[in-house]
């Protein structure tokens, strides 16, 4: 996990360092999601922008990707693969960014920094697998 999300674990608090205007959202999205009190622990570690994953058995960096929250993290392996969480869907008609951000300046700019990096395919959170390439046509 990324030190800018900790605190949703370590406060029970998915919004948590999230700008968010819809206080109607705040009080909704618990209904259906339930994180809180119960739920509340301690990150075994934290992950920095550039990190080897390669201690941890994978050849890999983890890049901080902000927009859906602050501390969102994708993960691109040495073969081009990139893990990307919540950052990117392919559940619409065309792949591109999630419609859940809490930053769109930021997102947008996530993606931005990610198009110069050596992806092949993307394994989004969300959605099917597909190839990078779908998002510059």
């Amino acid at each position: 996990m990324h030190q800018d999300d900790a605190g949703m674990l370590e406060n029970g608090d998915m919004f948590w360092n999230r700008k968010i205007k819809s206080t109607l959202l705040k009080k909704v999205i618990p209904l259906f999601i339930r994180f809180g009190e119960e739920e509340k622990c301690s990150p075994d570690i934290l992950l920095k922008y550039g990190e080897s994953l390669i201690d941890y058995g994978l050849d890999a960096k983890v890049y901080n990707t902000p927009g859906h929250s602050s501390g969102s993290l994708c993960i691109i392996t040495a073969s081009g693969d990139l893990l990307c969480g919540d950052l990117l869907t392919s559940s619409g008609q065309k792949p591109g960014l999630n419609s859940i951000m809490y930053d769109h300046e930021a997102g947008n700019h996530s993606l931005e920094r990610l198009k110069v990096m050596p992806i092949q395919t993307v394994y989004p959170g969300h959605g099917q697998i597909f190839p990078w390439v779908a998002l510059k046509s």
